[in-house]
């Protein structure tokens, strides 16, 4: 068996993806999961969803100082919300474990990611906007790391730069279900946002 079944019931299969063939993804599906699927593997101090992550990142681009023009906004809160999209599918494999599986997972996740994107419908995926989603990306880890993770007994590898941008992120009221629905709420909000734009 190549494939797993959807919150909604419909199954993604993932050989069928690798050779190529079509699969329906929905937002609700990808949404319903990432509300409900914890960051750092589990190991932070109170439950922290990768809906709540994304979300948060948005947060903090719109803090950031840049030049963007329009489209690079619009494109950047559109890359934010789908940068993890894929792990809905496949779980949030944590980085050193990633680099340790080697190309062979990189390749399959990197494949998955862009089959989500492309489906979901997502900046196109040679925008700068991709690239400066990494960086808002590494700039949430130093921020979850601060507020969600227990004091280290081993340094971290972030470099990052204190450019005095900050978010607190704290507790949340919210319920798993909650940050699902924010998460397939803003996606939508924004994919009629960005269709007006390219009118």
């Amino acid at each position: 068996m190549s494939w797993i079944q959807l919150r909604s019931g419909r199954v993604f299969d993932f050989q069928q993806m690798l050779q190529g063939g079509d699969q329906f993804i929905d937002d609700g599906d990808i949404g319903w999961a990432l509300g409900h699927l914890c960051r750092f593997t589990g190991h932070t101090r109170r439950f922290y969803s990768v809906a709540e992550h994304t979300l948060n990142m948005i947060r903090v681009a719109r803090q950031a100082p840049t030049d963007f023009s329009p489209r690079g906004k619009i494109e950047l809160e559109g890359a934010i919300l789908l940068h993890d999209a894929h792990e809905a599918l496949i779980g949030d494999v944590s980085s050193p474990l990633k680099m340790m599986l080697g190309d062979q997972f990189r390749d399959f996740d990197r494949n998955i990611s862009r089959c989500v994107r492309k489906t979901l419908g997502g900046p196109p995926l040679d925008s700068i906007a991709w690239d400066n989603c990494k960086k808002v990306d590494a700039l949430m880890l130093r921020l979850e790391a601060q507020d969600l993770m227990a004091w280290p007994t081993r340094e971290w590898d972030m470099l990052i730069p204190d450019d005095g941008v900050y978010l607190c992120i704290g507790e949340t009221e919210l319920s798993c279900q909650q940050w699902s629905m924010k998460w397939i709420d803003g996606f939508r909000d924004w994919k009629k946002r960005y269709a007006e734009f390219n009118k």
